[in-house]
Parts: structure tokens; C-alpha cells; sequence
């Protein structure tokens, strides 16, 4: 009976990846990305001038404000997403790779049930690619010998 696949998300506030981990012969470990997310969304209107950016107003505020409206929306996204994905995939356990501030905008939308099946690590290696991460120590210490 082949060993249940080890799953891992890398996600930021660009986009994520869900990535699917087997054993490859002779025996090593090869990473497959499954399905991904991007931080783009129809009604969000970047590169517009904010009403928030009016004369009088501190801009740095208000684009601080706007980063965190922007990180917030698109945690509950991601949330959604990882739910969907762990009962359609039959996911146990998942280890998600984020960097501190998204897990913390992460926690304020996922489910208990969801939360039973992720395991935080603070990391930031969405920009990897699946070759590279295999190799990174934070992934190779998950992953079967």
C-alpha cells in the first residue's frame, strides 16, 4: 500500500499554490503543483485613486489601511479555497507556508473544522518553484524519508 501524499500550500498576499508531494523512483521526493489562487479580483480596483487619499488625508494611512483591507479580503478567499480543496482532495493534514502577517489574516476566517487539518509554518516560499522547494529544509523536513 503506497504512503498517503504529503500536502503543503505556499501562499502570500499575491497568490498561493497547492502543491501534492510522492516518492518518485529511486526513492525521492517530487513536488506537483495541484491547484493555485491569485489575488486578483474583478472589483478591486487597483491603481485607481482612493477616496481615502483626499486632500488633507495622510496617504501612507491610508495606503497602510488599504494593504490590510486587501490582505483581509484575500485571506477569506484563500480560507474558502482551502476548505474546498481539503474535502475535495480527501486532504488530513496540510502543512500551509505563509509569512506571519497572512497566517495571522488567515486565522480570522478559517473554520475550526478547517484548522483542524492545517499546520502553520512561517515561512515565505510562494516564489519557489516546486524544484526548489522540495530541496528547502522547512519542506524536506515534512516530507517521507
Amino acid at each position: 500500500m503506497a504512503a498517503e501524499p504529503t500536502w503543503l500550500v505556499v501562499v502570500d498576499e499575491g497568490g498561493g499554490r497547492l502543491l501534492q508531494c510522492t516518492i518518485v523512483p529511486p526513492g525521492r521526493p517530487h513536488l506537483e503543483e495541484r491547484r493555485k489562487i491569485t489575488n486578483r479580483d474583478p472589483g478591486h480596483e487597483h491603481g485607481r485613486p482612493s477616496p481615502l487619499k483626499g486632500k488633507g488625508t495622510n496617504c501612507y494611512a491610508s495606503q497602510g489601511h488599504e494593504a490590510e483591507e486587501d490582505r483581509s479580503r484575500f485571506a477569506r478567499k484563500v480560507a474558502d479555497w482551502l476548505a474546498r480543496e481539503i474535502e475535495a482532495l480527501r486532504i488530513h493534514k496540510l502543512a500551509v507556508f505563509a509569512p506571519p502577517r497572512f497566517h495571522g489574516a488567515l486565522r480570522k476566517f478559517r473554520s475550526a473544522e478547517l484548522a483542524l487539518h492545517l499546520e502553520e509554518h512561517h515561512r515565505d516560499l510562494a516564489g519557489l518553484p516546486p524544484a526548489s522547494l522540495v530541496k528547502h529544509p522547512a519542506v524536506r523536513r515534512l516530507l517521507p524519508h
